[in-house]
């Protein structure tokens, strides 16, 4: 079992009293997952189109409201946006609220309560960030599971090379040996009413059998008024300019390579590709 789900189980099973999690909107207006990216942002949680009426994922405490600001130094733009502290030690975030709603929301919020959403909005964007551990939590290991059969899928695999050649991996290409960093696009459909497509878990490398490279997308760590992924790699170091994701940086010797990339999604669903080519000096 992957350690930190192992983590998120202990501290939820030592949170009095247990309640089960609930999603604010349904999953099918997801519009954006965690650590996705578009036009160089990455979102730090989840983006819903905007419905009506938002629920609260836990019951928890009001611990800060925000009015909106155009002058705002806050990531979104300046949205109006609501915290609240829940027992087990989340905390959910809700931005894309109208000033209205964060002004007279109760201190006090319960599970079966309802938020208005802001009507002049088109999405609203939803957090999880563990208080305890300093980190911003994919709302995805934490909310209930969704009916999820279909494994992630590989796009396109790329070879950056140390003088910036860039190398599509494909079956029996030769490639020069060197240094290489790798590029990964890589999605995770959901089959729902309207099919969403997000990102995977994890992405692991192998090359003749031995792991090259891993990434998670499970949580995103806070120090010092700056993100990055478990691994220590910067949030902003993600992503090449096309969107691709930097999976790690291998070295190819002379001869034959076996190039495997395995995929795993939040709910077990598991996919290989695999390239065989050739290394010449």
């Amino acid at each position: 079992m992957r350690t930190y789900c192992v983590a998120l189980l202990i501290l939820i099973c030592h949170s009095l009293p247990v309640v089960a999690f609930q999603w604010p909107s349904d999953p099918d207006r997801i519009i954006k997952s965690f650590c996705e990216v578009e036009d160089q942002k990455i979102y730090r949680g989840l983006q819903f189109s905007q419905p009506e009426l938002i629920r609260p994922f836990d019951a928890g405490d009001v611990v800060f409201r925000y009015i909106q600001d155009p002058f705002s130094p806050l990531p979104g733009g300046g949205s109006s946006l609501l915290v609240l502290q829940h027992e087990n030690g989340f905390q959910s975030v809700y931005e894309g609220l109208s000033d209205e709603t964060v002004k007279t929301v109760p201190s006090r919020v319960t599970q079966d309560m309802m938020i208005d959403a802001n009507p002049d909005l088109e999405e609203y964007r939803f957090c999880i960030r563990d208080a305890r551990l300093t980190r911003l939590v994919n709302p995805l290991l934490i909310l209930p599971g969704l009916n999820d059969r279909i494994p992630p899928e590989l796009l396109s695999l790329h070879l950056l090379a140390e003088d910036g050649t860039l190398f599509p991996v494909v079956q029996r290409m030769v490639i020069p040996a060197g240094g290489y960093d790798v590029y990964i696009h890589v999605i995770d459909k959901v089959a729902k009413k309207n099919p969403l497509v997000l990102l995977p878990y994890m992405v692991s490398l192998y090359n003749l059998g031995s792991l090259q490279a891993e990434r998670k997308l499970d949580t995103l760590i806070q120090r010092d008024n700056h993100l990055s992924l478990q691994d220590g790699i910067s949030l902003k170091n993600i992503y090449d300019k096309d969107g691709n994701i930097f999976l790690g940086s291998i070295i190819l010797n002379s001869g034959s390579a076996s190039m495997e990339v395995a995929m795993e999604d939040f709910y077990g669903n598991k996919e290989s590709r695999q390239f065989n080519f050739s290394v010449v000096r």
